[in-house]
């Protein structure tokens, strides 16, 4: 099969409209904690307990590859995302929705780095760095799209919002019958296969810096502040507009905000090097703040949600553009899952570290926690800027 094909690569990059949509039914969540008489913390579990079930598959993932092959891998984990996904529009019970969101995010977990190594190992050079750029766009695109769909399926009930997940379906049919043999690739010698690609110059370290563990660490803090205004800006919409307002599609422009920002990162970073990060903690101690004193205030809680959307295709790209400086070849693998790791760990503890700040201040008020995250995300970059003169 020509990996070369439109259709091959196009049957490639589809896999990765998938991996962002855990959080396509957020602006079903209100609806759900009024029919299931849920708390805040339940119903935000709905949307982030599949994360922890991705950091186990992310592990195993290339163990079972190794099995029984890459392609039947990929397709498991689409086939497993799909019947899992609409598992809710069949049932009302908490437990068995929890349990259907687990088996979803493991569905993620087993194609999630496969989607990346498979660009890796079937195209060199421009190509690469091109399907890898399309790649993360994706992932975004698809979040933003299946948003809109699961709030037009929402308007009939919050169970019909799960069959956004059908789209797994075409995808894996896409994908089996187009997608090229990777392993077959991998039989292949290794000259022929990075014929073209450039030579890589960089000087690594010898040894893993410590400093990836404290990557690792805000990668955790960074991923639960982005979750929680995904998760928090539906209930709290549905405190000034009503329960029954559908804000799917303001969720959903969210992600086309990243999408831009992802596509300016490298201008950014060309021209403010280290600059790039303190920016997009900028922005984000602003959004935060922003929710956090909207007090009931739409505009004021929009422009917030907006902003949110900007921080992390700034850092998220900064962080793993920076790894080679930190940890050897050999361990860039290694260290750039442990990144992933991190968002997913995140992602999962968002509805009890909120949970937890809200203990701390004394107040449920929804908005509440977003104050603490603001400050905190300011602490961070100025231990940044301190440090980084400390090194110097």
């Amino acid at each position: 099969m020509n990996e070369n094909k439109t259709t091959a690569k196009l049957a490639l990059l589809s896999i990765s409209l998938l991996l962002t949509s855990a959080n396509a039914v957020n602006g079903a969540l209100p609806m759900m904690k009024k029919a299931m008489h849920l708390s805040a913390t339940q119903s935000e579990l709905i949307t982030t307990i599949s994360s922890i079930a991705v950091v186990i598959m992310v592990l195993l993932s290339a163990t079972i590859a190794r099995v029984i092959g890459t392609k039947r891998t990929v397709a498991l984990g689409l086939l497993l995302v799909g019947v899992a996904g609409i598992v809710p529009m069949f049932v009302s019970n908490y437990e068995l929705i929890l349990v259907s969101r687990v088996a979803l995010g493991a569905g993620f977990g087993i194609f999630n780095s496969l989607a990346v190594s498979m660009i890796q190992v079937l195209y060199s050079g421009n190509t690469r760095a091109s399907m890898l750029g399309f790649r993360s766009s994706a992932e975004p695109v698809g979040q933003a799209v299946m948003t809109i769909i699961a709030g037009l399926l929402m308007m009939i009930s919050w169970h019909m919002s799960f069959a956004v997940y059908l789209i797994a379906f075409p995808i894996l049919f896409l994908f089996w019958k187009k997608a090229p043999d990777v392993d077959h690739f991998q039989k292949e010698d290794p000259k022929d296969i990075m014929q073209g690609a450039p030579v890589d110059t960089h000087h690594y370290p010898a040894k893993t810096s410590p400093l990836v563990w404290l990557f690792v660490a805000f990668c955790i803090i960074l991923m639960s502040n982005i979750v929680a205004m995904n998760v928090r800006f539906p209930q709290i919409t549905a405190g000034i507009m009503g329960t029954q307002f559908n804000s799917s599609n303001i969720l959903a422009v969210m992600p086309i905000l990243g999408i831009i920002a992802g596509m300016l990162f490298g201008w950014v970073n060309k021209h403010l090097g280290k600059g790039t990060f303190y920016l997009g903690i900028i922005i984000f101690v602003l959004a935060d703040l922003l929710v956090a004193f909207s007090a009931g205030n739409f505009g004021m809680l929009t422009i917030g949600f907006f902003l949110s959307g900007i921080p992390g295709s700034l850092i998220i790209p900064f962080i793993f553009n920076s790894l080679p400086k930190y940890a050897p070849k050999k361990a860039q693998a290694f260290a750039a899952s442990m990144m992933i790791v991190g968002f997913n760990i995140g992602s999962f503890l968002t509805p009890f570290f909120l949970r937890g700040i809200e203990i701390v201040l004394g107040s449920t008020v929804l908005t509440a926690p977003f104050s603490f995250l603001a400050g905190l995300m300011l602490v961070i970059g100025l231990g940044s800027v301190i440090g980084a003169r400390m090194v110097k």
